[in-house]
C-alpha cells in the first residue's frame, strides 16, 4: 500500500518526482548519519541525488510559470 502512495505523487509530473527523490534522499541521509563510520563517498552520492531533485523542482517551477504566462498571452 505504501508504494501506491508514492506512485500517486507522480500524478504531479516532474514536481512529484522531485518530491519523491527529495524524501528518499532525506531518508538515505538519516540512515547514513546513524552509522558509526563516516563514508564520504556515500555522502557525496546523496548530495548529488539532492541536487538532481532540486534541479527537477526548479525546472518544474519554471515550466509552471511559463505556462501561466503563455495562457495569459494567448
Amino acid at each position: 500500500m505504501e508504494i501506491i502512495k508514492w506512485i500517486s505523487y507522480l500524478d504531479y509530473g516532474v514536481l512529484g518526482l522531485s518530491a519523491i527523490i527529495l524524501i528518499l534522499s532525506f531518508v538515505l541521509l538519516a540512515r547514513e548519519q546513524k552509522r558509526e563510520k563516516f563514508r564520504p563517498e556515500v555522502e557525496l552520492a546523496i548530495a548529488k541525488y539532492m541536487i538532481m531533485a532540486l534541479s527537477f523542482a526548479g525546472v518544474s517551477l519554471l515550466a509552471t510559470i511559463i505556462e501561466g504566462i503563455l495562457k495569459q498571452v494567448v
